[in-house]
């Protein structure tokens, strides 16, 4: 009586419907590699001494398609020209760099996505006064209007935490926010 029982689920369990095409594959196991392009405003932290402003970013990840979404392993840089604050210490140019090692995970619904990331790496800051390098912790949301699965224009929120004793005298803790417009091309 078991036997029949448990031959009759199995035998249920393989009348699923095929697909309507043959080459069509289930979402979740889609995957792939994405490339992603940012236009970043960044507000740099008054203890840095340094004015904020814009900057650009690039990011190489991989992807998997995953419950309704993409989850990325990323690595990117992020790079800023901008200057000390005038009224704090002498003028000079600084460089600031960002190099980062991250995983997020999205959900898409039609033409929306809604994402989250964490990413971790280093920051660098250099002007002809000081350099300082630190590492970094940086939570992000993204949003974004999608074209299918392949592209997505979206915006970035995120803030960095970090230390530095750039243009002062000791350490301190930095809290970086970051707002961002990109554009994600996956293949």
């Amino acid at each position: 009586m078991v036997t029949a029982l448990i031959l009759i689920a199995l035998a249920q369990e393989q009348e699923k419907p095929l697909p309507e095409r043959l080459d069509e594959e289930p979402a979740h196991l889609s995957s792939g590699v994405s490339i992603d392009a940012w236009a970043a405003w960044t507000g740099f932290d008054n203890d840095l001494r340094i004015e904020d402003g814009p900057g650009f970013g690039l990011e190489a990840g991989i992807f998997s398609w995953n419950h309704g979404g993409p989850v990325t392993l990323r690595v990117g840089a992020f790079a800023w020209e901008t200057e000390t604050e005038e009224d704090e210490i002498q003028p000079a140019d600084v460089r600031v760099r960002q190099y980062l090692l991250g995983v997020g995970a999205a959900f898409q619904e039609e033409l929306l996505e809604l994402g989250f990331r964490f990413d971790l790496g280093a920051f660098t800051w250099s002007s002809r006064h000081d350099r300082d390098a630190a590492g970094f912790f940086r939570f992000g949301l993204d949003f974004g209007v999608c074209a299918g699965r392949h592209a997505k224009a979206g915006l970035l929120l995120a803030a960095a935490f970090t230390h530095s004793d750039f243009n002062r005298g000791s350490e301190h803790v930095v809290v970086l926010p970051t707002a961002a417009l990109g554009l994600t091309i996956r293949f």
